[in-house]
């Protein structure tokens, strides 16, 4: 098959890193990544797309949109594209327009947060745009497959629950450090809510504990989480690293994960920590229950909750065992569910059962 996954820039996100992941796992078709924005001023993960993948800048502007959308099916159509996967809410717009202008054989989505921001056009758009010409609409939890069928008006019959992927690590790499290191990962967005990760290493410090927290991430929010450092007192404890681009060497030197999240969709970096085998501790959104075993695989806590978060890191922290145990079965279930090449295998059964209803291939096996 000929596939291409569009999107607007590949700044470091889960969602990009998903991007990532998916069309590098993908091996044995032919490859395409479409930009449809400009590069931002911070890193970019398109060098860690492999080298047979193709990547194409298109720049779409609300401005312009009767000159690039045809740019945008131009190359579409110069592609002869079996599939278009677009990802997040203009990629989608602008990628199923143009995916359908050009005749690709079957145009999907993935959607990859709740969207609380969108106004009644965005959703009009998503009702009466994006929906008709979509094949199929992936969501990456539960409650965003909510959102777009309740708030947006999505058809359930256009909708599928699909995961996220991550490419599995050797753990063997893994290193303990001498004191332990609690990790975690993400822009500096209030739905992370790290300041409450930071007060739950506070009361852990309290308690007596040993540890170092490391923050690996930036954005909007960096003066806040600075802020909750400085009040209690913890920058000999707390390392807030900016944006990283080697999170997987980070994330073998730790000892725990802890996610503060308020809101999420399905977490790619509780993903990514799983797959190293650490114990996480992590909050109750999204698709976190879906993913994570309660007491088995980690522990799961009530958002808005440093006390919580806290008592639970705790219990990894106070015993080696408790921990190496979640940590093992994290890691089994990634591999059984959520690595990048069985996410991947679904993406193609499904972009060749849409294409085989419609009469556009025959006898072709994701294999």
């Amino acid at each position: 098959m000929r596939i291409a996954h569009v999107i607007g820039r590949l700044s470091v996100g889960g969602a990009e890193r998903h991007f990532v992941n998916l069309l590098n796992a993908m091996e044995g078709h032919e490859r395409h990544a479409i930009l449809i924005s400009p590069p931002g001023d911070g890193p970019s993960l398109a060098d860690q797309l492999r080298p047979e993948v193709s990547v194409h800048f298109v720049p779409v502007s609300r401005r312009r949109l009767p000159l690039d959308i045809p740019k945008l099916a131009g190359l579409i159509r110069s592609l002869r594209l079996d599939v278009v996967h677009t990802h997040m809410f203009w990629a989608s717009l602008y990628g199923a327009v143009a995916g359908r202008l050009a005749g690709a054989g079957a145009i999907f989505t993935t959607e990859h947060g709740e969207n609380r921001w969108k106004t009644a056009t965005h959703r009009w758009l998503e009702r009466r745009v994006i929906s008709p010409l979509a094949d199929c609409r992936y969501c990456v939890s539960p409650q965003i497959l909510e959102a777009r069928r309740d708030r947006d008006g999505v058809p359930s019959d256009k909708l599928r629950i699909v995961a996220n992927g991550v490419p599995l690590p050797d753990v063997s790499a893994r290193h303990a450090p001498p004191v332990p290191v609690i990790g975690s990962v993400g822009r500096f967005v209030s739905q992370k809510a790290f300041p409450d990760l930071v007060h739950a290493a506070a009361l852990l410090r309290d308690e007596g504990h040993e540890f170092r927290l490391v923050i690996v991430g930036d954005g909007v929010e960096r003066k806040a989480v600075e802020a909750a450092v400085e009040r209690f007192a913890l920058s000999d404890r707390v390392e807030l690293t900016g944006f990283r681009m080697d999170v997987a060497d980070i994330l073998s030197g730790l000892s725990l994960f802890a996610s503060s999240s308020i809101q999420e969709g399905q977490p790619l970096a509780l993903l990514e920590a799983m797959a190293w085998g650490l114990p996480c501790v992590v909050t109750d959104v999204g698709a976190v229950a879906a993913t994570l075993k309660n007491g088995v695989e980690g522990q799961i806590v009530e958002p808005g909750n440093p006390r919580a978060l806290a008592t639970a890191l705790a219990r990894y922290l106070d015993s080696r065992e408790l921990a190496d145990a979640a940590g093992t079965a994290a890691r089994q279930r990634v591999e059984r569910e959520f690595s990048s090449h069985a996410v991947a295998l679904r993406h193609l059964n499904d972009y060749q059962g849409c294409l085989r209803r419609k009469g556009l291939l025959t006898g072709e096996s994701p294999a």
